[in-house]
């Protein structure tokens, strides 16, 4: 029994591959077939695809050394990845054609079939193919010029954009530039994320103002849904507080504390958000409830987020499950642990942060408007007798070895590190937690003429809507903060990255390489997916 051998190379992997021939016909001479594409460069190297692009292949294939076989090929790209249903690209041996599936980061497949017209035998070769949108990842930049309206730019660069080794790429104003206006009001939050419809994945850049929600369409940074077009049934009280997207299967947004949601799990999968959710205590009739514009939520593959309800003046934990709709728990009281508090008594509370650290502890940071002090407050997840996931207090932090807390204007949570990052004007500081104590260093203090508008840990955006996938992050996500300055006198706004080198949040020095400048006031960052 003779051997086919051929080279299957995998865009992500890169690898040989031997077949056995099943036939029991001695009579038939199996060659062997090779096949080679330079174009897809060393073995073990990511290579990519841009969207409408035309993808051009040239192939070269012998077969026991001869160029021109008796061979005939069919180049196959799925429609979505992981399903089975493939398309015909082609029936040349080279490839030549536009590019047309939606970005993902998830691998499509591109499948080879070569037919051996001698022997009857058919060679299959398989490729995990990523295809990229036309604007790439990177870093989005939410400024503002007069202080009443928003603009968004995109910066590439090699520290936040994966795979990328170009220079530094600026993409300014993309969204004045698509839709000949300016965003009104300001930025407070934006995030690359995607809704389902009809089992489609569509990306979309989540856009929350003061007075406003939106989300744009990352390939033209035009608006793809306003406000009304986002719900079955809009608010009738326009108050936009929050969104999320680490819930289960879920997208979470507030508005004049009310919790809306999509719940992608559901059959009819949907792109807007249904009715608020009703709170209703057990033994009781309805409660108002009211959600608070730091929610606290674990990736996407968990189902539960926190939050401090001002109006009930206690915690509250809000669960989903796959297939399920979500529902509010109480938080439990723990008395054992060390700096206990009670999470079901704390009136007169202003939330300041909320954030997931490691170990999926969530953290708070409330003040108290009669004393004003402030403290960081955890709560775990645990299990009760029946193997019921419950929420528990763990415990409070005074912060009198943290300089300057109270004027703090933004607050980060490492999930990989015992930290917290807040910035004032003038610093950031790294917030270092043990077991019953919290202490905070000085990490970065802007150049003369600077002040501090906002930091955010950096997170590629496909690892916030699903940190289980399977694509291998960055070396820098969850280990670089971004520092937004702004120079009242130059009217310059920058971007300082700035790589994390310890457990306890020390800070590299800046530097010209990764320094981003050229932008107005900057009120808000994100990064934008493939």
């Amino acid at each position: 029994m003779k051997k086919i051998i051929f080279i299957s190379v995998i865009l992500s992997l890169g690898f040989i591959s031997c077949y056995e021939d099943q036939s029991t016909d001695a009579s038939i001479e199996i060659g062997e077939i090779k096949v080679s594409i330079p174009e897809l460069g060393e073995p073990f190297s990511l290579v990519e695809i841009q969207q409408g692009l035309v993808y051009s292949v040239n192939t070269t294939i012998t077969k026991d050394g001869d160029s021109n076989p008796d061979l005939s090929y069919e180049w196959r790209l799925n429609l979505m990845p992981r399903v089975e249903d493939y398309v015909v690209l082609s029936r040349d041996k080279d490839i030549n054609e536009p590019i047309v599936r939606r970005p993902n980061s998830l691998p499509y497949t591109l499948w080879l079939v070569i037919t051996d017209h001698q022997t009857n035998l058919q060679h299959h070769v398989y490729w995990d193919v990523r295809i990229i949108s036309t604007s790439g990842d990177g870093l989005i930049v939410a400024d503002t010029k007069d202080g009443m309206t928003s603009d968004i730019s995109l910066v590439r660069s090699r520290y936040f954009s994966s795979g990328y080794t170009g220079e530094v790429l600026y993409k300014r104003n993309n969204f004045s530039a698509a839709n000949g206006f300016n965003i009104n009001g300001l930025v407070k939050k934006i995030q690359f994320g995607k809704t389902m419809l009809s089992n489609m994945s569509t990306y979309k850049i989540f856009t929350l103002t003061e007075d406003d929600f939106f989300s744009i369409d990352p390939e033209t940074y035009m608006v793809a849904s306003s406000y009304d077009q986002l719900f079955v049934n809009p608010p009738s009280v326009k108050k936009p507080q929050a969104f999320s997207y680490s819930i289960n299967q879920h997208m979470i947004y507030v508005d004049d504390g009310r919790l809306y949601f999509i719940n992608y799990g559901q059959g009819s999968q949907s792109d807007i958000f249904t009715s608020y959710i009703n709170y209703t205590a057990p033994g009781s009739t309805q409660i108002k409830y009211y959600v608070s514009d730091y929610i606290a939520s674990v990736t996407a593959y968990d189902s539960f987020m926190t939050y401090y309800d001002e109006t009930l003046s206690r915690f509250a934990c809000v669960k989903g499950g796959l297939f399920s709709n979500l529902s509010f728990s109480d938080v439990t009281y723990d008395e054992s642990v060390v700096n206990a508090y009670n999470p079901l008594s704390m009136p007169n509370m202003q939330p300041l942060s909320a954030g997931v650290g490691t170990n999926g502890v969530y953290m708070h940071a409330l003040k108290d408007k009669t004393t004003g002090e402030i403290a960081f407050y955890s709560i775990i997840a645990d299990y009760d007798e029946n193997s019921n996931q419950v929420f528990k207090s763990a415990s409070k932090y005074a912060t009198q070895a943290c300089p300057d807390i109270d004027q703090a204007i933004s607050f980060e949570t490492c999930e990989n590190k015992d930290v917290v990052y807040y910035a004032t004007p003038s610093a950031v500081y790294s917030a270092y937690f043990s077991a019953s104590s919290v202490s905070a260093t000085s990490r970065f203090t802007p150049p003369a003429g600077e002040v501090i508008t906002t930091i955010k840990l950096f997170h590629e955006a496909w690892y916030v809507l699903n940190a289980k996938d399977d694509y291998t992050p960055m070396n820098e996500n969850g280990n670089q903060l971004f520092v937004a300055t702004y120079n009242e006198t130059t009217q310059e706004g920058k971007v300082y990255a700035l790589a994390i080198t310890n457990l306890a949040g020390a800070l590299e020095a800046s530097s010209v390489e990764k320094t981003f400048g050229g932008f107005s006031r900057i009120t808000a960052l994100g990064t934008q997916g493939k």
